[in-house]
């Protein structure tokens, strides 16, 4: 056949609402065929690239251009501080070589201030911060430059895609709000026990699967198994009757494709990661719709989605989406809905009951703190505002909730790693010394249990053993 030949063939897809599942390509279950749409066919072309380029080339170019500016107070705002003087500078300097009406010759520049050899990338800071002592008259450090640079080429590479990133959570968030409301605009008491029962065990599966997720456990009461066979039957029935009552509500559309790509989820689920990670995103939506993303059951599972994904999240945007989630859970503490809920959760078995509010709290808290003294302990993130953040994070789980079990474990990673990048260990020893043996004992063996960074692990075990030696004598392994 010629390379250049256009071949077709028939596919099965799911209806035009709904797109594939990339770990889900099969046609969507037949139990509620009645009361979904349609299976349609389209046909899917594929076409040689070089015959698309060339049908494309005779073709006039319609798109309108549109003007872009990019001022540089702009490129500064997500910067850190101690560069935004330099950074200014630096940019103010590739703006006046890039103006219109400047005389300023930039092939003459580029020649200054590029090293010799092939690699553009090599820039001699020296000659470049001559040049903008010349033009603007800002003195600047060689070692300043090229720290601007570097910081403005990174944020160049992080930050557009972590706001698309946090745009999209936003919308998500609403989206699901609309479809919660949607759920409960007929709702009757009897639907809303169900609601509320199948929504704390859709939890307790989707922690389940959280769980075998990461590394090591991440949080207290998550059962190790749950009965999805059974909580698929319980699922299904649920959505039988809200087909039948809401097929006609506006909105009913997005609802129905989130109930809809659950119920494939729970029938095709395999004992693998990429079955454990659908689960996840698709019960956290139903999660949501069920209870409202607001709610200390939706809190509590988006807390899961940001841990499952922990790893591909940007620190600023993860950092702060827990510190949000923080807020809103502490807030819930006196609301009477809620009460009413915990007071309820209280009477089930101990895998299956929810934390408090303020615990919840707690653990967005712990979460944030973690992620910001890894990264400072990496030399990621500098000292000075992170750290201070991670301190005032302590200090409002002391005074909210000082019962949490991993307080002390994040109180140790935070004393190690201060004491790191300061080269003083003095309130590291007084903190361990005042622990005593027996408590940092049980100090390790939860911070072996529930952190998944082994450098920090072993970073805190060791000084708690240079401090009291008598803890080395007491472990024999930490893994």
């Amino acid at each position: 056949m010629a390379p250049d030949a256009v071949v077709a063939h028939q596919a099965t897809c799911k209806p035009a609402a709904e797109p594939i599942h990339p770990h889900n390509p099969k046609p969507p279950m037949t139990v509620l065929s009645n009361h979904l749409e349609p299976v349609s066919q389209p046909r899917m072309i594929y076409v040689d690239p070089a015959v698309l380029e060339a049908t494309l080339a005779d073709r006039p170019n319609t798109t309108r251009a549109v003007s872009r500016v990019i001022c540089i107070e702009d490129q500064l705002r997500p910067l850190r501080r101690n560069v935004h003087d330099s950074a200014r500078a630096v940019l103010q300097w590739l703006a006046a070589t890039m103006a219109p009406d400047s005389d300023v010759d930039l092939n003459e520049i580029l020649d200054r201030c590029l090293r010799s050899g092939t690699d553009l990338a090599r820039l001699n800071y020296a000659a470049m911060a001559r040049e903008i002592k010349r033009i603007l008259g800002v003195e600047l450090s060689p070692k300043r430059v090229r720290t601007a640079i570097e910081h403005l080429r990174c944020q160049q590479i992080q930050d557009p895609p972590q706001r698309e990133l946090r745009r999209k959570l936003d919308e998500l968030a609403k989206r699901l709000e609309r479809n919660h409301h949607n759920l409960i605009a007929a709702d009757n008491i009897k639907r809303a026990v169900l609601r509320r029962a199948l929504g704390t065990d859709l939890l307790a599966a989707v922690r389940s699967a959280v769980s075998r997720l990461i590394d090591h456990g991440f949080g207290e009461g998550i059962p190790e198994h749950v009965n999805l066979a059974e909580l698929g039957g319980c699922y299904r029935s649920f959505v039988r009757q809200t087909f039948r009552e809401q097929k006609t509500c506006s909105g009913s559309l997005s609802l129905s494709r989130d109930l809809r790509r659950l119920l494939v989820t729970l029938s095709e689920y395999e004992e693998h990661a990429e079955s454990d990670m659908c689960l996840v995103m698709d019960g956290v939506r139903v999660i949501c719709n069920l209870m409202g993303p607001g709610s200390l059951v939706g809190i509590l599972a988006r807390l899961n989605l940001l841990m499952a994904g922990r790893n591909l999240i940007h620190t600023k945007l993860y950092v702060g989406q827990m510190h949000h989630l923080a807020e809103a859970a502490a807030a819930l503490h006196e609301d009477a809905a809620t009460l009413s809920y915990v007071n309820w959760v209280r009477r089930l078995p101990k895998d299956a009951r929810v934390p408090s509010p303020l615990r919840v709290a707690s653990y967005c808290l712990n979460n944030a703190t973690t992620r910001i003294l890894e990264r400072c302990y990496a030399g990621e993130l500098e000292g000075g505002h992170w750290l201070a953040m991670a301190s005032d994070s302590l200090a409002t789980m002391r005074e909210r909730d000082a019962g949490f079990r991993l307080l002390k474990v994040t109180e140790a990673i935070y004393h190690t790693v201060v004491s790191g990048i300061n080269a003083d260990t003095r309130e590291l020893e007084t903190y361990f010394r005042h622990l005593g043996t027996d408590k940092t004992v049980a100090l390790i063996v939860d911070l072996a249990r529930f952190d998944n960074n082994p450098t920090i692990v072993d970073a805190v075990r060791q000084q708690a053993a240079r401090i009291l030696p008598e803890v080395a004598n007491q472990i024999i392994h930490v893994r």
